[in-house]
């Protein structure tokens, strides 16, 4: 909710740009709304994310550009990391055309995709999931 309430000052210039918030508690019926009318920003938790990436048609990775796992260390801590991998396999299924050769898509990353691990500490959970 921090995070949201901060990227929402910083676009209040830029009204094309819309943010929303997905979070596990919330109604999910409600999300996929919000999702479905359009959002350039998404601002969610790991699990809900990954929900929303199997069972909302409208969730459109077509255009994703960055994807940031804030607090990347207490996620892992928490025991969101089967919910952060089952993420990233999921957007390489689903982003092939962001492939130079989508025959390797199981082993690389594209280039048009930026992922950032943000954290206070660096460990080998870390790591090992970048």
């Amino acid at each position: 909710m921090q995070i949201e309430e901060e990227i929402k000052k910083l676009l209040k210039l830029f009204y094309y740009v819309v943010c929303g918030s997905i979070m596990g508690g919330e109604n999910p019926a409600k999300e996929k709304a919000k999702i479905r009318k359009g959002l350039t920003v998404i601002i969610c938790t790991p699990g809900r994310f990954l929900y929303h990436l199997k069972n909302t048609a409208s969730m459109n990775l077509s255009n994703l550009k960055y994807l940031i796992f804030d607090e990347a260390d207490r996620m892992l801590d928490l025991g969101f990391e089967r919910e952060m991998n089952e993420c990233l396999s999921f957007i390489k299924k689903k982003c092939l055309n962001k492939f130079k050769n989508p025959a390797q898509a199981d082993n690389y990353w594209s280039d048009e995709i930026k992922i950032n691990f943000v954290s206070a500490t660096l460990n080998r959970k870390i790591e090992a999931l970048g």
